[in-house]
């Protein structure tokens, strides 16, 4: 009974290892479309909440009173003019336009990369990929 045990134990001491190669010659662009909406989306979602994050400390400090204060003007009867006061709305307006921008700015740049690996690898043949398991 031990030539058996012996048998098994010499089996899984000897590795087995496959070696697959592979050629990248094309990536589809469809699928480049949809996993840049997905990390575009992330990105702006992110960075809108560390906006808002951001602007809530910003908010208890007391920044936007000292901006405000910076910014406004008075008249010469003493009322305050008319100044655009830089508050929670105006942040977030401008935080929803830097998300959008960045949002599309992402995909377009995907976009291109796909396209223009896709011609390099026309030209050159691809990139080659190697995976053993061991």
């Amino acid at each position: 009974m031990s030539s058996v045990a012996d048998k098994l134990a010499q089996k899984s001491a000897v590795p087995s290892t496959k070696q697959v190669r592979l050629n990248l010659v094309r990536i589809s662009l469809w699928s480049t479309l949809k996993v840049s909406f997905v990390v575009g989306l992330a990105i702006a979602v992110l960075s809108g909440i560390a906006v808002c994050l951001a602007w809530g400390v910003l908010t208890v400090i007391g920044v936007p009173q000292q901006i405000n204060t910076l910014l406004g003007v008075t008249s010469s009867s003493g009322t305050s003019a008319s100044v655009p006061t830089f508050g929670t709305g105006t942040m977030l307006g401008v935080a929803f336009l830097i998300g959008l921008l960045n949002f599309i700015s992402v995909m377009i740049l995907g976009t291109i990369f796909t396209l223009l690996y896709n011609a390099y690898a026309r030209l050159t043949g691809g990139l080659l990929v190697g995976f053993t398991n061991s």
